[in-house]
């Protein structure tokens, strides 16, 4: 082979890695997206924990974990108080990187997952809703939106028109 021909080789087989990279990151997006999407609709129509437990999906974190994928180049920032509006349950989580947020949302889907098979009496719902605000923060940061609730009027208020 020439050297014009290693060097064609060499750049095929980096942008192969590249492109696959790319792609795990895209679906690892979708993912995320799809559990935050589903959990929401689930927990709304109060369907059982376990069920949803086990639609939860993590296909692609695996595949993103077996291809060293950097996480932290979905969003390059850390967390920071615009994007959790100042909500005080998400302070834990500030200055945060990406990777790591991302990481510990696989983890809950994954202790979740093995808690439901060994242990069916914890308190899922609970732990459903924590999962789902970590998920909906770690989606937030990524797309670079700010989470804001809508002020409700309290049931006492006196609302007179």
């Amino acid at each position: 082979m020439t050297i014009i021909q290693d060097l064609y080789s060499i750049f095929d087989n980096l942008y192969s890695i590249n492109l696959q990279k790319k792609v795990l990151k895209n679906s690892i997006e979708m993912e995320m997206a799809q559990n935050l999407d589903f959990l929401r609709t689930a927990l709304q129509e109060k369907i059982e924990a376990k069920k949803i437990i086990s639609g939860l999906e993590n296909k692609y974190f695996l595949a993103s974990l077996e291809s060293s994928v950097d996480f932290d180049s979905l969003q390059k920032s850390k967390l920071s108080d615009r994007t959790t509006g100042g909500i005080k349950e998400f302070r834990p989580y500030l200055g945060w990187p990406t990777e790591k947020l991302v990481k510990k949302v696989y983890e809950r889907i994954a202790v979740l997952k093995k808690l439901s098979t060994t242990e069916p009496t914890i308190n899922a719902s609970r732990r459903l809703q924590n999962l789902f605000k970590l998920l909906l923060l770690t989606v937030a940061h990524i797309n670079g939106d700010k989470i804001t609730l809508k002020k409700r009027l309290l049931p006492f208020a006196n609302n007179r028109s």
